[in-house]
């Protein structure tokens, strides 16, 4: 059953969508934003899903950095 999900290129953005909501407050809505949410999905996705490259990837994106999005998230505790 995994090897079919994996097999799915879809499998790579829906994870990385879930990891673009939990780290940001919203959906990606700019061009720049979405092209960084598929870039993240395919380097997920050719590093046979490896999750500490996709969330380097993450990490690395200029939205994960912007000012707007620091601090808009509460973490509950």
């Amino acid at each position: 059953m995994l090897d079919i999900l994996l097999a799915q290129p879809a499998t790579a953005d829906f994870i990385a969508a879930k990891l673009w909501r939990e780290f940001h407050i919203a959906a990606p809505v700019t061009e720049a934003e979405r092209r960084e949410l598929a870039n993240v999905a395919s380097r997920f996705r050719t590093s046979g899903y490896d999750i500490q490259v996709a969330l380097r990837a993450l990490l690395s994106t200029q939205a994960f950095w912007a000012t707007a999005n620091r601090g808009a998230r509460e973490v509950a505790g």
